[in-house]
């Protein structure tokens, strides 16, 4: 399957075990140089891409991911557990 990023970006993640609406993927992590999707990272609650500052978001492993389709990602982990800081942003002059 060949997706591109921006496609992949436009998708709602959603997690099978409790139907909960995760958002939509912002970013993804990769392992260079082999290329290969390690996680998808989607703004937790409170943040919107980016925009309004929350605490957490999801980093969902890709091996959680269960299925691609044309406007959804399903997968299978536990919410709580894919929740990881953001960390701090380096803020411009």
């Amino acid at each position: 399957m060949n997706t591109k990023m921006s496609e992949l970006c436009a998708k709602e993640v959603i997690c099978l075990d409790t139907g909960q609406r995760l958002g939509l993927v912002a970013d993804v992590l990769l392992q260079l140089p082999e290329g290969k999707i390690t996680a998808l990272i989607v703004p937790g609650p409170g943040r919107c891409m980016g925009l309004i500052e929350g605490k957490e978001d999801y980093c969902v492993p890709f091996s959680a991911v269960k299925k691609i389709g044309p406007e959804i990602i399903l997968v299978e982990c536990d919410p709580d557990s894919c929740r990881t800081p953001h960390g701090n942003r380096r803020k411009r002059p």
